[in-house]
């Protein structure tokens, strides 16, 4: 979340806090259609469920909604939490959630400076992207998943095809799923968490 807002301030949109969400999903109905549209053709071509009408508009709605608990601007939210952190005794658990306007990028959190840095899970892989080239490279990635189900939509589906267009691969966990033998086969080894 934090990287998001200081990604949304580095791209100028200083009223990132607010988490607006029709500046940050700018959709109309026609665009939340072709979207609906898009999901219940894949969901019902591999595997053949329905989904609901609303599902999408229902998502949106439940992600505005979430993102609604987030700023923090008098800093009211990230004091209760810290009390309930203290009674707790868990610091930071809560607190460091809520967003307030003066968050800057003192520590360089973006890699706005290009410095290397290990993949979590492969430390052969080293890069010194920033989080806006990673944010732009994710967006191009998504748009070339979509056009691949695109084609395989169209022909015999199968869990080989799929897997390898998503590469159903998690940074929350670290882990590859392999269609081929059923097993996890990477660990996020190489993770370390820096403190906000």
């Amino acid at each position: 979340m934090i990287l998001d807002v200081l990604n949304c301030k580095h791209q100028g949109y200083d009223d990132a806090i607010t988490f607006d969400t029709k500046k940050i999903i700018p959709v109309m109905d026609a665009d939340i259609q072709m979207i609906q549209d898009f999901h219940a053709y894949i969901l019902k071509i591999f595997s053949d469920e329905v989904l609901p009408e609303i599902a999408v508009k229902t998502c949106i709605d439940d992600y505005s909604q979430l993102l609604s608990i987030f700023p923090d601007p008098t800093g009211i939210k990230r004091a209760f939490a810290k009390i309930v952190e203290k009674i707790i005794q868990k610091p930071h658990a809560f607190s460091k959630a809520f967003i307030q306007k003066n968050i800057k990028d003192k520590d360089d959190y973006l890699n706005l400076d290009h410095n290397q840095w290990l993949h979590p899970c492969d430390k052969d892989i080293i890069s010194e992207a920033s989080y806006p080239d990673l944010f732009d490279k994710a967006i191009q990635d998504t748009a070339v998943k979509i056009t691949g189900l695109y084609h395989v939509s169209s022909q015999e589906i199968t869990n080989k095809a799929i897997s390898d267009i998503i590469k159903n691969f998690s940074f929350e966990t670290g882990e590859v799923f392999n269609y081929e033998n059923n097993q996890n086969t990477i660990k996020m080894k190489y993770y370390c968490p820096k403190n906000f």
